[in-house]
């Protein structure tokens, strides 16, 4: 989508929601704007796809050799994510990780969806 979207396939404004879903998804209408998939981009596609269809028939999403725990009420066991670093390299990782980036992000001066909703005055 940010490819589409910045109107050129040469530039790089970086992953945005739903750039997977051009992946996921075939369709006749981006075959210009979207390029051949590699071989590892294949299987990607093949996973990701596979984790959306389970998600809806079972209602619970299935990678191959991963144990997919249900996020729990209980506040003292750790939030759980799938990280997905390659096609061979899926695991379900402790998200306190991401609390280290936490500082970052609080330090951006910006309110974000400051001006989604108005407001009265």
């Amino acid at each position: 989508m940010s490819v589409v979207l910045a109107n050129s396939i040469f530039v790089n404004v970086g992953v945005s929601h739903g750039d997977d879903i051009i992946y996921i998804f075939s369709n006749p209408l981006n075959r210009d704007s979207v390029p051949k998939l590699s071989y590892l981009d294949e299987r990607m596609k093949d996973i990701l796809l596979n984790i959306l269809v389970t998600f809806c028939s079972d209602n619970k999403p299935a990678v191959k050799f991963i144990i997919w725990e249900p996020v729990t009420k209980n506040l003292e066991k750790p939030l759980m994510q799938l990280a997905i670093k390659t096609p061979a390299d899926i695991s379900m990782q402790d998200s306190s990780s991401i609390n280290r980036h936490r500082a970052m992000w609080e330090s951006i001066p910006f309110i974000e969806n400051d001006k989604m909703v108005l407001r009265k005055k």
